[in-house]
């Protein structure tokens, strides 16, 4: 490294660009390990609630984040394709709502190379904020998503790129806020975090 620098502003800026390298490298191993631990604990059945249970009973995670959905089949039928969460390259998430601009959605997002392994509007929703999300931040990447839809959504996110990070927005479909002594819930009704707190924030659209 000495042998290629002839002076001090040349070793700053040499500095500069190693850092640089140092941190896109830092964040690509950090999107590998995420991306594999991602495959290894999203677990979804497409039947009952109970045969959720039994694959998740001996599970142990270090995370301080997760989600979680029981749906009703708006596109699709009751199947682990059509399960939630949906997840894309970097984003995960579960909506309620309907999208009724999905299909032209779908045709855009398939023309830009994504695969849909599922008959949901939902899976629109996930790879458009993961298109976005690859030259822009988390949370500017789902603004910019939701300018496209059409419809009503109750949205809960995460990103591979921000695993501190959680994202719950709204339009026209229920969301609430609650807050716990042990943590924060998103949900789309109280009684789904009923049992761990009662101080709850209904959310605007």
């Amino acid at each position: 490294f000495e042998k290629l620098v002839k002076n001090d502003r040349d070793l700053i800026k040499e500095s500069k660009i190693l850092r640089v390298i140092e941190r896109e490298i830092k964040k690509i191993n950090k999107i590998q390990k995420l991306k594999s631990e991602d495959e290894n604990k999203r677990q979804r059945i497409g039947e009952k609630i109970k045969d959720l249970e039994k694959c998740i009973l001996n599970e142990t995670s270090t995370s301080t984040i997760a989600i979680g959905h029981t749906r009703w089949a708006t596109h699709g039928i009751p199947s682990i394709n059509n399960a939630h969460p949906h997840k894309s390259e970097k984003v995960v998430l579960v909506h309620n709502g309907i999208i009724e601009n999905y299909l032209e959605l779908k045709e855009e997002l398939t023309e830009k190379g994504y695969n849909f392994l599922s008959e949901t509007d939902t899976e629109v929703i996930v790879h458009l904020i993961d298109y976005y999300h690859k030259n822009m931040e988390f949370e500017d990447a789902v603004r910019k998503a939701l300018k496209k839809l059409k419809g009503a959504y109750a949205l809960v996110i995460l990103s591979v790129l921000s695993p501190d990070s959680i994202i719950g927005v709204r339009k026209d479909s229920p969301l609430v806020f609650g807050i716990g002594e042990d943590g924060y819930y998103l949900a789309s009704d109280v009684p789904a975090f009923l049992k761990r707190t009662k101080k709850v924030i209904f959310l605007n659209d």
